[in-house]
C-alpha cells in the first residue's frame, strides 16, 4: 500500500514538473489572395469616380440652364431697346387731326423721320432675336419707312397708320418670342 501511495505521489510530482499548457487564441495568418487585397481600393476608386461623374453632370446641367437664362436675358434686353426706340419714334410723330383728314406739314416731321432711321439701325442689328421672328416686323418696317418719306410731302395720316400697324406687330412678336400670353396693349399716340 505504501508502494501505491508512492507511485501516485510520483505521478503528481511528474505532472507538476511538466511545462504548463498554453492555449492559442490567435489564429495563424494565412496569406490573403490578391483579389481580397484590392477590393477596398477598387470600391474607393469607384465611389470617387461616381462622385466626379455626378459633379460633372450637375455642372453641365446648371451651365446649360445658366446659358439659356443668359440668352433669354439678352433677348429681353434687345426687345426692350427696340420697344424703347419705337416709343421714342411714336412720341416724335406729329399729332394728326383725324376729323380734318390731314396734319399740318411742318418741321416736326424731320425729327420723327430721323428717329425712324435710328429705329431702322436698332431693328437690323438684333443678335438674340431670331430672324424668323423679325421677318414680319421687317416687312411692316419697309411700309413705315416708305410712309415716312411720303409724310414729308404731307401724307402724315398714312404714316401714322402704318406706324401703328408696325408697333402692333412688334409688340405681338415680342410677346410671342418671350412667351407672354394673353395681354393685348392698345396702340397709343396715334
Amino acid at each position: 500500500m505504501i508502494l501505491h501511495a508512492v507511485t501516485i505521489t510520483a505521478f503528481f510530482v511528474d505532472q507538476a514538473a511538466q511545462a504548463p499548457v498554453q492555449i492559442q487564441c490567435v489564429q495563424q495568418s494565412t496569406p490573403d489572395s490578391w483579389l481580397k487585397q484590392w477590393i477596398p481600393t477598387a470600391v474607393s476608386l469607384l465611389s470617387i469616380g461616381i462622385g466626379v461623374w455626378i459633379a460633372q453632370w450637375s455642372f453641365r446641367a446648371s451651365s446649360k440652364r445658366d446659358h439659356e437664362q443668359w440668352v433669354l436675358d439678352q433677348k429681353k434686353a434687345e426687345w426692350a431697346e427696340l420697344l424703347d426706340a419705337i416709343n421714342d419714334c411714336q412720341d416724335a410723330l406729329p399729332r394728326v387731326d383725324l376729323l380734318a383728314g390731314s396734319a399740318p406739314v411742318n418741321e416736326s416731321i424731320i425729327p420723327a423721320y430721323k428717329k425712324v432711321l435710328r429705329l431702322q439701325q436698332i431693328l437690323f442689328n438684333r443678335l438674340f432675336i431670331d430672324k424668323s421672328t423679325l421677318e414680319p416686323i421687317m416687312s411692316a418696317w419697309f411700309d413705315v419707312s416708305e410712309k415716312a418719306k411720303m409724310a414729308m410731302g404731307g401724307h402724315v395720316i398714312e404714316y401714322t397708320v402704318a406706324y401703328a400697324v408696325f408697333v402692333g406687330k412688334v409688340r405681338g412678336a415680342a410677346r410671342k418670342d418671350l412667351g407672354i400670353q394673353g395681354i393685348n396693349y392698345p396702340v397709343t399716340g396715334v
